[in-house]
């Protein structure tokens, strides 16, 4: 491949991203507008977030983590690890990343560590996604789910 396609194919990449970002901003600013005046309610537990990247925040064994701790409440991350059959330094690696996104909150007590669900829902914003077998974007959606 030459270096003048390698370039064509990196400005559109970018180009494609910067596009998206765009849509994103867009569709976070009408769920702002729509915050503030009302028209739209979001709880405080909640929080917002591209499905594109809850797909990477949240797995399936992350979700199960969630679960877990909504479910039985565990004292400690050793405990939690124990109810979900996981190593923990697993269990920790993916509790402090759930926290750095503010879906979990990890109390210390001590030497203890207990882990709590801070966001119970997902708003998941729509707006940046356009399907391939639509040819225009499809208008902005906003849809609410639960974590149980």
């Amino acid at each position: 491949m030459s270096k003048k396609t390698k370039k064509k194919m990196i400005n559109k990449r970018n180009q494609s991203e910067k596009e998206r970002i765009k849509r994103s901003a867009d569709g976070l600013k009408r769920i702002i507008e729509g915050t503030i005046d009302g028209t739209l309610d979001i709880p405080n537990n909640a929080i917002i977030m591209d499905p594109e990247i809850l797909a990477r925040i949240i797995p399936k064994r992350r979700m199960e983590l969630l679960r877990f701790i909504k479910k039985y409440k565990p004292k400690s991350v050793q405990q939690l690890a124990d109810l979900t059959g996981r190593k923990k330094q697993a269990v920790n690696r993916d509790l402090k990343y759930l926290e750095q996104y503010d879906i979990v909150k990890l109390e210390k007590h001590g030497r203890t560590v207990t882990p709590q669900v801070r966001r119970c829902i997902v708003i998941l914003d729509f707006s940046n996604l356009t399907p391939k077998y639509i040819p225009a974007p499809a208008e902005s959606v906003v849809s609410k789910a639960k974590i149980a």
